[in-house]
Parts: structure tokens; C-alpha cells; sequence
């Protein structure tokens, strides 16, 4: 099966400390999500915020914030019936967050 966990941008213009601005991006404007989606379909996501952390992602040893929300979506996959193959930008890759996994 194949997975990918990729950043999305929900449309927001109003006043928020959440929002994030990114300029280059299609929804430039908005609040941040990292989702592990297939064929379209999301299957979970992690909202992300300037002022709190995300609660359903704990801070793992040298891995930092980012690392940590890919590897909250990861361990979520039923594992133990399926095999994945997980794809992801080069934003997300680095070696660390491989050697966890």
C-alpha cells in the first residue's frame, strides 16, 4: 500500500495566532496540517500551531518538532497487517528520522 504524508494549507483570512503565511504556496494563508493520505483520501492529520504543540505528538529524543508530527502520522498505520510504502518531500527526509523508524 502506498502512503504519503505531505503539509496542506486550510483556507483561513481572519485573525488567528495559528495562521501560518506562505507565500509560494496555492492557499497561501491559512492553518497548517500534515496529513498521511491515499488515492486522496486522508486518513489521519495533525493540525500544527505557533502558540501550542500539537497533543497528539510527544517529543522524541533528536528528532525535531517536524520530524516528530511524521513520525506520530507513521506509527498510526495499522503496522502490524499491512506493508507501506511511505513517500515524502525532501522537506521531511533526514537521517535521523529514518533510523527511528
Amino acid at each position: 500500500m502506498n502512503i504519503s504524508i505531505d503539509e496542506a494549507m486550510i483556507h483561513f483570512y481572519g485573525r488567528s495566532r495559528d495562521t501560518f503565511k506562505m507565500p509560494n504556496k496555492l492557499i497561501d494563508e491559512g492553518y497548517k496540517v500534515f496529513c498521511l493520505a491515499d488515492h486522496g483520501y486522508v486518513f489521519d492529520f495533525r493540525m500544527i500551531s505557533w502558540s501550542k504543540l500539537t497533543p497528539e505528538v510527544e517529543d522524541i529524543d533528536n528528532l525535531s518538532r517536524t520530524s516528530s508530527i511524521v513520525f506520530s502520522l507513521i506509527i498510526s498505520l495499522p503496522y502490524k497487517y499491512l506493508a507501506f510504502n511511505i513517500y515524502m518531500d525532501n522537506f521531511f527526509s533526514n537521517v535521523l528520522l529514518f533510523l527511528k523508524l
